[in-house]
């Protein structure tokens, strides 16, 4: 890797912190590079376990390290990572540009966003009492999948804590076993199955969604840059919810939860066009140039000013 690593010209960094289920703390460090043959390349430095309190000034002692173990300090063009204030104020005390995690702000306002919809909330809790008698009793299970017909059967996704997006399969899983969950509800005791209202809002919640889904999967990949793509993507989620608010009647579930999407969107990306970085990675892919004429222009002006 330090052989590789000489060769790269400009490296970009991807950083993180992390807490394992036995309390353990460790702090990774990514280089994403073009190697000698132009490939986009992506390699763990190091994931170090972490002692002490999480300060800025210890895990800038950590990093520091491993920059200097593979001599790249003066490659390093930018860093990624969270929006935890102690990984801003490492970056800058490194004396490099930070670019907050597009994926981690889909994240984030997926997450605000299912949490401050109570009937959603209601029945993303409900769903999960269903996949939770699915996985721990295997009688519950054998008679859930008697009622499907595919082969082989398929399970119900649960939803993870901190992962908006299980909660998305989870609630897409549901809504693909439709009838099996109906018919094997009718039957369990002490469950209550969903109402004819409550499939239409799980529905209208999991098409709300998609778009999120699909861009958090999109920006979630190693292998392809995606920087140039949070302009377009930005603006596209914020017509596609103006529109979802328009086809959703107002106080409804589909209503709600595209509104409040679109609220946070703005909030976090209405000026994005004025971020010279994003500006700059967008003009200069090849696919944007020739497609959004109108965009690149405008961008152009803002960054003359």
């Amino acid at each position: 890797m330090k052989a590789e690593l000489v060769l790269a010209k400009h490296i970009s960094l991807t950083t993180d912190m992390w807490t394992s289920t036995s309390n353990v703390s460790f702090t990774g460090l990514t280089a994403h590079y073009l190697n000698e043959n132009n490939i986009l390349t992506s390699k763990l430095l190091d994931c170090p376990r972490f002692s002490g309190r999480h300060t800025a000034e210890n895990i800038v002692i950590e990093i520091t390290k491993i920059l200097q173990f593979y001599d790249i300090a003066g490659k390093i063009v930018s860093v990624t990572a969270d929006h935890a204030s102690n990984e801003k104020k490492v970056i800058r005390d490194l004396g490099l540009q930070y670019i907050g995690c597009f994926a981690h702000d889909l994240h984030l306002i997926c997450s605000a966003t299912l949490n401050n919809i109570p009937r959603l909330q209601a029945l993303t809790e409900k769903a999960s009492e269903i996949v939770t008698l699915t996985r721990k009793s295997s009688s519950a299970k054998e008679r859930f999948e008697s009622y499907q017909t595919s082969k082989p059967p398929l399970r119900l996704n649960q939803a993870v804590q901190h992962r908006w997006n299980s909660t998305y399969l989870m609630l897409m899983r549901i809504i693909e076993l439709k009838q099996p969950i109906s018919l094997f509800m009718a039957e369990e005791r002490g469950y209550e199955t969903f109402t004819a209202d409550e499939w239409d809002d799980i529905e209208k919640a999991v098409a709300v969604l998609k778009p999120l889904y699909d861009a958090t999967v999109e920006f979630s990949s190693e292998k392809y840059p995606t920087i140039s793509k949070v302009i377009p993507t930005t603006n596209l989620l914020q017509k596609f919810y103006v529109k979802a608010m328009a086809e959703n009647r107002p106080e409804t579930v589909g209503h709600n939860l595209a509104k409040l999407i679109l609220q946070d969107l703005k909030t976090r990306y209405g000026a994005a066009e004025e971020a010279h970085c994003l500006a700059i990675a967008t003009m200069l892919d090849p696919r944007f140039k020739n497609k959004f004429r109108t965009l690149v222009t405008s961008l152009c002006k803002i960054l003359h000013g």
